[in-house]
């Protein structure tokens, strides 16, 4: 299924690539708009062989206590288990029923005509039971098998059978009879099932039987009867599903008689009679309170309290063959199509007596009842239930959303209408007009209530040149509010207030005001407010000031107002819940603020409507949100599992060679897709830096990165706000094209300088042994000044300082080396025809050409360390590598090397490292004879050893390698001058040296930050240490 699922989701992120995501959103939302009067189409998903199934036809499902479930095929011994996110599949005996039964241990019953199967230790065993043969016996048609199982620990099973209960045991093998239910007076029973709080259900005739769990100790366990009432006491319960709540579901069976659908809540009994030509096979209640059922070929909506039976269209499928539910609210319908699943939307229906009456506001009075406008009445709910207030036959009907309901603190109910105010007194039972304190004046609307409780009315002149008047009103008297009013704000064009003390705030047609005392401010249109009508404003905890105005959120800031969200739609309310998360109604949905994200929701998390008109926080904590087609409350509890994710690249990209612009892909599948992959949000990170914001982008396109690994980490969100815990890691090597790299630019270009010095150098030799005295001496003496020439001008160069000091000690070296040809020369000038003399000084003359060579390579050496970046590197790995390349330039030197598993990963440049192994590899080897063994320890700092040549960089701890021979040894007086540029005490020994080596070492050491030290006495061999610094990540 991974790889099916990870096409369709890579498919879903090219259609959004190229911008056709916003057209797919738009279908699944009119999909959604359009299905929300069923109150639960939206709460669907449906499972086939395209999302990975083996199969197509499920036969049966069971749900397992690991929160998975587990398919029987059609036509197929193929069983499944499905976690919401991956299927993994197995085969089962032949002749096995169409359920299965996993165990806590995760072992696997099954059962067949003459007994049972056990999946464990990866095979199946088989048992033969006379008590399950026998009831195979009994039924000539077997739809269902007539046995049902219950796991127990491991290798039991509880096993009802021929009206009894009986305890299996695997190993050692035996079979006990726990419980005769025949003497019951419940007898047949269709099944038996373990309950989501652990106690057993037995479905009888007439009613069921209880036994306080855990199943395993039934034997000792006290039962009790429930009894059905009379008039149905000889139906015969089958098929018990719980619902949320503890609510049980039976399909009622009596021969000759149309079945009936059966709910058990605590111990009150509801049926509803089915009509005859519709055999429903199982009956449940969603978590919205609506009512379902299925028959073989069908699904049905069912209202028992109304007797109602309508066919659905939520389903398509040809047959219809088994339901199981895990006692949340979640149920799982097996068909001939594949697996579908129905579960609790986030916003699950609240007061369904008001079905889908449009709720324009909400508020709470003083002994915290609850009040609803809807366009047919005013409604009240208290703990007696819920009660309808219509509204006066002359009441224009006309209400805004979240501006039209409010408390007093007398008890009375405000209401903003088409025709001005009115009180509502719950005493009384009565509407009136509010009169106005102002004679020959009326009172135009309420526009909000203060911290006491009054409500601040608007009361309008009479005179068209005067302005209106704000009052205070506490259902018994007036006071009015003294503020100088700004004269370019018409009464009639006041919304709502706000008190935030100590400000009065005001929301107006031409934008937002505020009073302190008589003073009054006004906020203009180049003070960030546009032309944005303000339709509600709201102080946070932490202090700052929110208002929704058109489609934007707006703050407050520095007294100007900034835009910090837009909703695409008209704001109608805000709230700061009791945790601190923000909601926005909205004519879009609801938009909740979130780990700095914004999340949507709206019909497809389950509102009945996109229009919100206002939010509501009860003293639980639960929030309710008022729309055109009810009320509904935000259930998080229905979706408490977290995405995952998967990362890409494009096909032609290889993980191991990753280039500038390549596109890496997240794809993520929330579990049983109760997020639509197209509505998880994504948040990355590379290189541990910090989190990219949430957001609907599921790539990146890598940019300019350092060559190297690199590593990129994701995070996905679905709109619960479930995130992944485990974020998956993308390992990749970045590399970057040789003609873009200057690194190896700069290497490339030496190298040719080199290359046509070497070549200069080479045929200069070859004229010299031509040449006179005269001619060898005015060449050397022309390179000299060019080289002493370009010494004085890098000297100017602080950057060129050790390519200076490298041109003088090559100046140096060859003047030596040409000292010795003209010295040879003429030798063999003045005796040519000495051959042993000439054989003689040739040698000596490609003795001290090899030197020149030498000299040449360890240029080479000083070139290749510059800009070498650090990043962490295996230290064991690259000493091996380094060893390696040192036995192919010398084969006939012996090299050991101990390692240290305990020293993981350093930041280093391995290019530096191993040119300083294989400098120190090659000094040991020329200070010892060919059989003699040079030796490498790498082990943790405990102290520094002999002469300390250069300090580490401060660090925690030290990696320190160790390089030992048995050689000759340095004597002390000049241990110290080793490191120094050209010294040597090989110059002109059988090996030659350049004093380049070791100076190397040192140069790349300092640049590392690592340091140096040696132990060595004349005659004793040699001890070179290195130390690399380590942080506390490394040891």
């Amino acid at each position: 299924m991974h790889d099916h699922r990870q096409n369709f989701l890579y498919a879903l992120g090219i259609i959004r690539f190229i911008c056709l995501d916003k057209l797919l959103a738009l279908c699944l939302l009119v999909m959604a708009e359009s299905a929300a009067h069923s109150g639960s189409a939206a709460d669907w998903k449906h499972f086939t062989m395209s999302d990975g199934l083996p199969s197509t036809g499920v036969a049966g499902v069971t749900f397992s206590s690991k929160e998975k479930v587990w398919l029987r095929y059609q036509d197929s011994n193929t069983i499944s288990e499905f976690d919401g996110y991956d299927i993994a599949s197995l085969q089962v005996p032949d002749l096995t029923a169409s359920k299965v039964y996993e165990s806590r241990s995760g072992q696997i019953w099954a059962i067949h005509p003459t007994g049972l199967h056990l999946w464990s230790k990866s095979e199946w065993q088989s048992f033969s039971l006379p008590a399950i043969a026998a009831a195979y016996r009994k039924v000539v048609q077997r739809l269902r098998s007539p046995v049902s199982l219950i796991p127990l620990q491991i290798n039991q099973c509880l096993i009802l059978a021929n009206d009894s209960l009986h305890l299996f045991n695997a190993s050692p093998y035996f079979v006990k009879q726990v419980r005769d239910l025949n003497s019951s007076g419940m007898a047949p029973f269709s099944e038996v099932m373990e309950c989501k709080n652990g106690d057993i259900l037995l479905a009888g005739t007439g009613g069921i039987i209880w036994f306080g769990g855990p199943a395993k100790d039934i034997e000792q366990t006290a039962h009790r009867s429930v009894n059905m009432p009379e008039e149905i006491q000889e139906y015969q319960l089958t098929t018990p599903l719980e619902n949320a709540n503890e609510v049980f579901t039976f399909i009622g069976k009596k021969e000759g008689k149309p079945r009936i659908a059966v709910r058990l809540e605590g111990n009150k009994w509801s049926w509803s009679r089915i009509p005859p030509k519709i055999k429903l096979q199982t009956y449940w209640h969603d978590a919205g309170g609506f009512g379902w059922g299925t028959s073989f070929n069908g699904l049905y909506t069912i209202d028992i309290e109304n007797d109602s039976v309508e066919l659905s269209n939520a389903l398509e499928a040809g047959l219809i063959f088994d339901v199981i539910s895990d006692g949340a609210g979640h149920f799982w319908i097996a068909t001939s199509e594949g697996l579908s699943r129905q579960s609790p939307s986030y916003w699950q229906l609240a007061h369904p007596e008001l079905g889908e009456a449009a709720v324009f506001d909400i508020a709470t009075d003083r002994k915290n009842h609850l009040w609803m406008v809807t366009e047919d009445a005013l409604m009240t709910f208290d703990e007696k239930g819920s009660h309808t207030i219509n509204w006066p036959e002359s009441l224009e009907r006309i209400f805004k959303g979240n501006q039209c309901l409010f408390t007093l603190p007398n008890g009375w109910i405000g209401v903003n209408s088409g025709n001005g105010p009115i009180l509502f007194s719950p005493e009384a039972n009565s509407f009136r007009q509010i009169k106005s304190p102002v004679k020959n004046e009326e009172v135009i609307k309420i526009l909000g209530n203060q911290i006491n409780g009054d409500i601040v009315v608007q009361v309008s002149s009479a005179q068209s040149d005067s302005h209106g008047i704000f009052w205070t009103f506490n259902g018994e008297h007036f006071d009015a509010l003294e503020i100088d009013f700004a004269p370019d704000i018409e009464a009639s064009e006041y919304f709502w207030t706000t008190e935030l003390p100590p400000e009065i705030w005001f929301g107006a047609k031409d934008g937002i005001a505020y009073a302190n005392g008589k003073q009054w401010v006004q906020f203009e249109a180049e003070e960030g407010l546009r032309t944005d009508v303000p339709h509600c404003m709201l102080e946070l905890k932490d202090g700052r000031l929110w208002l929704g105005a058109g489609s934007y959120i707006y703050e407050l800031q520095s007294n100007r107002w900034v835009q910090i969200y837009f909703a695409r739609e008209k704001i109608n309310d805000l709230l700061e819940a009791r945790d601190g998360t923000i909601w926005v109604a909205s004519n879009n949905g609801v938009h909740r603020y979130f780990q700095k994200t914004w999340l949507t929701h709206n019909t497809i998390e389950g509102l009945p409507s996109n229009t919100v008109y206002m939010l509501y926080e009860d003293v639980t904590g639960s929030v309710f949100a008022a729309t055109t087609r009810g009320v509904s409350r935000y259930a998080p509890q229905s979706d408490m599992e977290a995405p995952i994710t998967n990362i890409e690249i494009s096909k032609e990209s290889s993980q191991k060679d990753i280039k500038r612009g390549t596109v890496v892909t997240f794809n993520s599948i929330d579990k049983w897709e109760h997020t639509p992959n197209e509505r998880l949000l994504y948040s990355y990170r590379q290189d541990n830096e910090v989190w990219h914001p949430f957001s609907y982008t599921n790539n990146i396109i890598l940019g300019d990165l350092p060559a190297g690994v690199h590593k990129i980490e994701v995070q996905a969100m679905d709109r619960n706000g479930n995130i992944e815990v485990q974020p998956p890691i993308f390992r990749f090597n970045f590399t970057i094209p040789w003609n873009e790299d200057p690194r190896l630019m700069t290497m490339t270009w030496a190298a040719a300088i080199i290359t046509l010095l070497l070549t200069g150098f080479a045929i200069n030799r070859h004229l010299q042994l031509k040449r006179s005295y005269a001619e060898v001496e005015k060449i050397v003496d022309i390179r000299t000044k060019e080289l002493e020439q370009a010494n004085k001008e890098l000297l100017q160069d602080q950057k060129m300082k050790a390519l200076g000091t490298l041109a003088s000690g090559i100046a140096h070296d060859f003047n030596s080396i040409l000292s010795i040809i003209k010295g040879s020369i003429q030798i063999i000038e003045e005796n040519p025809s000495d051959t042993d003399k000439v054989r003689k000084r040739v040698g000596r003359m490609h003795s001290v050409v090899d030197q020149g060579a030498g000299i040449v390579q360890s240029m080479l050496g000083y070139v290749r360390r510059k800009n070498e970046p650090s990043h962490l590197y295996d230290l064991n790995s690259v000493v091996l590598e380094a060893i390696r390349f040192s036995k192919d330039q010398q084969s006939t030197q012996p090299i050991e090397y101990l390692a240290n598993p305990k020293i993981g990963e350093l930041k280093m440049a391995p290019d530096l490292v191993k040119q300083i192994l294989i400098n120190l590899i090659n000094n040991a080897a020329d200070s010892m004879d060919h059989d003699g063994v040079v030796s490498i320890h790498l082990s943790l700092f405990t102290s520094f050893a002999g002469h300390v040549a250069l300090k580490p960089n401060k660090a925690d701890n030290y990696a320190v390698l160790r390089i030992m021979d048995g050689g000759v040894g340095i004597s002390e007086e000049i241990v110290g001058r080793i490191f120094e540029p050209f010294y040597t005490t090989k110059a002109f020994s059988s090996r030659r040296g350049t004093g380049l080596g070791l100076s190397m070492v040192y140069e790349m050491a300092k640049e590392m930050g690592a340091g140096l030290s040696v132990d060595s006495k004349p005659g004793q061999g040699s001890q070179f240490f290195v130390y690399f610094p380590m942080e506390k990540g490394d040891q």
